[in-house]
């Protein structure tokens, strides 16, 4: 199966938005529809693959389906990243969010002199 990619990125983001979105409420409704049909949040958690390493596997499930929350992480080393190719640059860059301000302390594989972050300085 091959999927259809979208020329702008931030269209690509939208749509999906839209369908992570149609996805956590089909989510939300076949697990209550379990739930009306006698399941459990341990059943549920078990149908989700969520097991004891993070927590309380039923409560994880609730908390995913019913608050929105992911399930958590105990490796306290493990921080979340995203990966994609530098269009200024071409090289594979690892990006560990907005949070510093400065594209230089948030992303690491950019070329020397990279155009995109000599201007982030």
């Amino acid at each position: 199966m091959s999927v259809a990619r979208l020329e702008d990125g931030l269209a690509g983001v939208r749509a999906s938005a839209l369908a992570a979105s149609v996805a956590r409420a089909e989510l939300y409704d076949y697990a209550t529809g379990a739930r009306a049909t006698g399941s459990t949040w341990a059943d549920i958690a078990e149908a989700l693959g969520v097991d004891d390493e993070h927590g309380v596997p039923a409560e994880l499930a609730y908390e995913l389906i019913v608050e929105g929350r992911a399930v958590p992480r105990r490796r306290s080393l493990w921080q979340p990243t995203a990966r994609w190719t530098c269009g200024s640059c071409g090289e594979s860059v690892v990006d560990h969010g907005p949070y510093d301000g400065c594209a230089v302390n948030n992303e690491s594989g950019h070329e020397d002199h990279c155009p995109r972050i000599e201007g982030s300085s």
